[in-house]
């Protein structure tokens, strides 16, 4: 696993983090997320057949939608292709359908299902998912001044799965 500074994270920061990652790409797939105000982690997905990207956006639709349902108004990632899949409504991923990635594309239906009932919205300063007259922003993660992800897996310096 890799190391998380938490003394580098912001003590004013609320909401959850999210991150996706794979053994391998693609490979051996999971997903966490972690209330940051706790610093526990609150959901950790099953593996399943993915490639990172997937990954990560399987965690942050999934992050808004525990946001949504347990009223945290933020969600952090570090995956800028997350984002943009999240604002196209569509996933651009070159994972292969197969019989081992089955469960990861009945998993992407389900997220699609998910945003579809959502509205995204991107202001100057800022982007949101609202449903009704609720908002769950979307923030990025700040690496750089942050340190690690709180919700990585560890999976960047792990033994790759073999083909």
């Amino acid at each position: 696993m890799s190391k998380i500074d938490l003394s580098k994270i912001p003590k004013d920061i609320t909401g959850i983090a999210v991150d996706g990652s794979c053994l391998g790409n693609p490979g051996e797939g999971r997903f966490k997320i972690v209330d940051l105000k706790t610093k526990q982690c609150i959901h950790l997905s099953d593996p399943f057949q993915s490639t990172n990207n997937v990954a990560e956006f399987l965690a942050l639709v999934m992050g808004i939608y525990i946001a949504f349902k347990r009223g945290y108004d933020n969600v952090y990632t570090d995956s800028k292709t997350a984002v943009s899949w999240l604002r196209l409504g569509d996933v651009n991923t070159s994972l292969p359908r197969t019989k081992k990635t089955e469960a990861t594309y009945s998993k992407l239906a389900k997220a699609a299902n998910i945003i579809s009932k959502l509205e995204y919205v991107q202001t100057e300063d800022s982007i949101y998912m609202k449903y009704k007259n609720q908002r769950v922003y979307i923030r990025k993660w700040d690496t750089r001044n942050w340190g690690e992800n709180i919700a990585d897996l560890g999976y960047k310096n792990a033994p790759k799965n073999k083909k």
